[in-house]
């Protein structure tokens, strides 16, 4: 250690954290790290890391050099306050940023953090370091108002890795600046090393990269499908009701349309034009659903997934706020998607079998053509594959609600209404823009769920093995077309009641699942967090079943009582 002069060494990327300051996008961002897997990066033999990397030196003896040789510490000082300087310069140009400046007008603060910030660098030599923590905290603070009026402006991608990025500067600055207070305290030195060598693990990190921007895009999506998911729960007994009501309209007209894709898929198109064929049928039925003011429960779970994410982090700390409050937002999206699958269940079979009635009554109009009871039987029999089709559907339904938020968010994040109100093109018409941004707001979920489920089946001509889809409401109109068409014993019809009862739950639990688990990701939890969540509500579960499935005076009274607290 005697033969080492640390005067002679750079600290200033050990400061500044090498790539902290990179500007890198996914794909450049892979290729590097790609390549650095192949060929190492290496640490110049003249900075400070190739020491602390080759266990050459440890933080002791960094402070006790420092205190020994006032020309190394000289030297050391000078490159800390140096990147200090460079990152607050990284922070200011953030902060001066005319969309920056945006946001912060909308979120009306009574000052700027950015522009003290920027007073404070100007006269760096003699800044009150307290005073620049404090402000390092205003704009901490800022940043979190920011991010909590997204739901009004969308959610940006460039903007909140930026923002993130800002986050990183100003964490890293505060870290600088303890050390640069306390230059020869062996914690202080201690607490760099143990940062750059965690920093050192990762820096190279593929599955890290793929992780944060995954994490991005997920909140992008997430935020405006949870508020959708609001009108998806029902909060009292009337709106319990309603949700019964609504699904009612939901299974009749899906069971219209139900008939109509048998009645396509029995003249045996070439699988493309049935493709067409079918997710046309599909889309236009959701379409007609939502516009009619319809329930089709299995589109609710991805919605109400991202509302439950939404609760469970209030304050942005990524912690649980509340388990009770959490327990009964799950209580309740429970019970809204029951009574919702039951009233799809129902009204599909009973329009179905009034429909098959009605066609059987006229004889001139031959049925059995198209109406095969025996394959519809088939379809809904309870096996492996019948499960797998019901899952395939629960991931196009997650992904529906998933695209819809993207485009939600789109339309939000890039001013389309205004911009096609002031376009040429479309003859700067206000009527225009409300219709196209409504159209797009409220039928883009409902049009891609329909292409999914309907060209599903392609897949088998790519993959190994055979892809289709099942969905509860078709499968029910099904089991009503069969049953009044075929003449079935009572073991074939309880199988095909069993068999519609497996699609329901796995669509809702494969489709709900999904999206819980990227809504929870996307707002930084982990697996604990959802571990912790499953214990408590399977607990809550036992204590009382049936407040799961339907309201009850007593669980009326406790959620009463939970709203006015």
């Amino acid at each position: 250690m005697n033969t080492i002069n640390l005067s002679e060494y750079s600290f200033y990327s050990f400061f500044t954290q090498h790539s902290l300051l990179d500007n890198v996008g996914l794909f450049s961002g892979l290729a590097s790290r790609i390549a650095f897997k192949i060929i190492p990066e290496l640490d110049k033999v003249n900075s400070i890391e190739y020491l602390i990397n080759k266990k050459q030196i440890n933080a002791k003896q960094i402070a006790q050099a420092l205190t020994k040789n006032t020309v190394a510490e000289q030297v050391v000082l000078k490159q800390l306050n140096k990147a200090i300087e460079a990152i607050l310069s990284k922070i200011i140009s953030f902060g001066l940023d005319h969309r920056t400046q945006f946001y912060i007008n909308l979120v009306s603060i009574q000052s700027n953090p950015f522009l003290e910030l920027l007073s404070q660098i100007n006269s760096f030599e003699r800044t009150d370091y307290n005073k620049l923590i404090e402000t390092l905290h205003s704009i901490k603070e800022t940043i979190k108002s920011i991010r909590e009026i997204k739901a009004k402006t969308g959610v940006n991608i460039h903007f909140t890795v930026l923002t993130r990025r800002t986050v990183d500067y100003i964490n890293r600055l505060e870290d600088l600046i303890y050390l640069k207070c306390n230059h020869q305290s062996v914690v202080a030195w201690q607490s760099m090393v143990n940062k750059h060598n965690a920093f050192q693990e990762s820096r190279h990190s593929i599955r890290l990269l793929f992780s944060r921007h995954i994490d991005i895009l997920a909140l992008r999506i997430v935020e405006h499908t949870s508020l959708k998911g609001e009108d998806y729960i029902a909060e009292n007994r009337n709106e319990y009701l309603q949700f019964l009501s609504n699904s009612f309209l939901g299974g009749s007209i899906i069971a219209l349309f139900a008939l109509l894709k048998i009645f396509v898929d029995s003249y045996e198109f070439m699988p493309l034009r049935n493709a067409v064929l079918f997710s046309l049928n599909y889309s236009i039925c959701f379409v007609i659903v939502k516009m009619l003011g319809g329930i089709i429960a299995t589109k609710q779970p991805a919605m109400t997934a991202s509302t439950i994410a939404k609760q469970i982090d209030k304050n942005n700390n990524l912690k649980i706020d509340s388990i009770f409050e959490i327990i009964l937002v799950i209580k309740k999206v429970i019970r809204s998607q029951f009574i919702s699958l039951v009233g799809n269940f129902s009204m599909a079979f009973l329009v179905a079998a009034l429909l098959s009635a009605g066609m059987l009554y006229f004889d001139s109009f031959d049925s059995y053509q198209f109406v095969k009871p025996d394959y519809l039987v088939s379809q809904i029999q309870p096996s492996f594959s019948l499960v797998m089709y019901a899952a395939t559907a629960g991931v196009f339904l997650a992904s529906a609600g998933l695209i819809s938020g993207y485009f939600n968010n789109k339309i939000l994040d890039s001013n389309i209404y205004m911009r096609i109100k002031n376009s040429k093109f479309f003859l700067k018409s206000e009527f225009l823009a409300t219709v196209f941004t409504d159209k797009l707001n409220k039928h883009t979920g409902n049009i891609a769920l329909g292409i999914l489920l309907g060209s599903a089946f392609l897949l088998s001509y790519l993959i190994p093995f055979s892809v289709d889809i099942r969905h509860i409401a078709f499968s029910s109109a099904y089991f009503g077309y069969a049953a009044m068409h075929g003449d079935f014993e009572n073991h074939v019809l309880f199988n095909c009641f069993l068999g519609v009862c497996i699609i329901g739950l796995t669509n809702f639990l494969t489709s709900f699942s999904i999206t819980l688990l990227l809504a929870i990701k996307s707002r930084g939890g982990t697996f604990a967090l959802i571990s912790t969540l499953i214990f408590h509500s399977f607990k809550d579960f036992l204590k009382s079943p049936i407040s799961y499935f339907m309201f009850t005076h007593i669980d009326e009274s406790k959620e009463a009582k939970a709203a006015e607290l």
